[in-house]
């Protein structure tokens, strides 16, 4: 995904996308729309049956995590944003990178505890990703 990613920017920065048949490019972006739906089914899935090996929730854990991933990050952010006043597409970016939940594993980690934490991350940002949004707007317009 990464490569395909990758060189669509690149055919798209040199301005031959006018040179590739139609055909490809339809059947590309279809792929390209497929990825992110793929991805979530196959991450989830992945949390599913590592969740059901659980253990003891640490529900302690979980809450610092939430906070600081959640609320604390995108907070220190839009403060760095608005001392810096970037554009108004790279200063949304930035405030939505950090807001959203990580989807990252750390290898020889405790997988069960990294999907308490992505699960908990990914629950509260429903909430956390709207109300940063919101903030940002009050500083922010386009």
């Amino acid at each position: 995904m990464l490569i395909v990613t990758v060189g669509a920017i690149i055919i798209r920065l040199a301005g031959v996308q006018d040179y590739i048949p139609g055909f490809i490019i339809s059947a590309l972006s279809m792929m390209g729309g497929m990825t992110i739906p793929l991805i979530m089914l196959i991450l989830g899935g992945n949390i599913y049956l590592d969740f059901q090996k659980k253990g003891a929730l640490r529900v302690v854990e979980m809450i610092k995590f939430v906070v600081i991933k959640n609320i604390v990050f995108p907070l220190v952010f839009l403060g760095i944003v608005l001392l810096i006043r970037p554009a108004y597409p790279v200063a949304l970016l930035i405030i939505l990178e950090s807001s959203i939940p990580p989807v990252t594993e750390r290898s020889g980690g405790n997988r069960a505890v990294v999907d308490q934490f992505l699960l908990a991350s990914f629950l509260f940002s429903l909430i956390s990703v709207s109300v940063m949004v919101s903030l940002f707007s009050g500083f922010f317009s386009p």
